[in-house]
């Protein structure tokens, strides 16, 4: 439930802005987020207090109104303080929260990344494994194609040639054969 405090200086479209925002974030029901300027008094709030908490909470809004600088000092029983200033608005908000909410926070956070790390492996190994087989078979048909020729079969050439480094090494590799070739046949012709 979120609670505006009354503010004759705040316009109704920033507090509705405010009011969006802080709902947003509050995904517990004993969770408790306020807003609230440094020097000065809460501006929304959202969430529910517990009694023993409500006291540390109207000392905590204090010291921000009164800017001293020990608030992330004060200790709430099994929960804990969050506060994050945004200076070029003079905003700060500040979250009670309970510590077992925030260990389940954390363990959740924790499988998502592990499951988001596995899935990122597996994405680059079945990458790395596609990109290193279309680099190594232009090469591995080469070294076929190199043992047929050593078994007889001169009149075969590289086939299917890309605009590679592999496929520049086969068009050499098919001249170099053309040239080879025509050597022998100019020896033929001579003997």
């Amino acid at each position: 439930h979120v609670t505006e405090h009354s503010f004759p200086t705040r316009r109704s479209s920033d507090l509705k802005a405010l009011k969006k925002i802080i709902s947003k974030y509050n995904v517990d029901d004993e969770m408790f987020i306020w807003i609230q300027p440094q020097g000065d008094r809460p501006v929304i709030s959202c969430g529910k207090l517990e009694d023993d908490c409500r006291s540390s909470y109207k000392k905590l809004s204090d010291m921000i109104r009164k800017k001293e600088e020990s608030a992330q000092d004060i200790r709430i029983n099994d929960r804990e303080l969050f506060s994050v200033y945004q200076e070029d608005y003079n905003l700060g908000a500040f979250s009670i929260m309970p510590k077992e909410l925030l260990a389940k926070n954390e363990k959740v956070l924790n499988q998502n990344l592990l499951l988001i790390t596995i899935i990122m492996l597996a994405v680059t190994s079945i990458s790395f494994y596609f990109v290193s087989k279309s680099l190594s078979r232009p090469l591995e048909d080469m070294t076929k194609t190199v043992k047929r020729i050593q078994a007889g079969e001169t009149h075969l050439r590289m086939e299917n040639l890309k605009e590679d480094e592999a496929g520049e090494l086969g068009k050499s590799f098919n001249n170099m054969l053309d040239q080879i070739e025509g050597l022998i046949e100019i020896g033929r012709a001579h003997v």
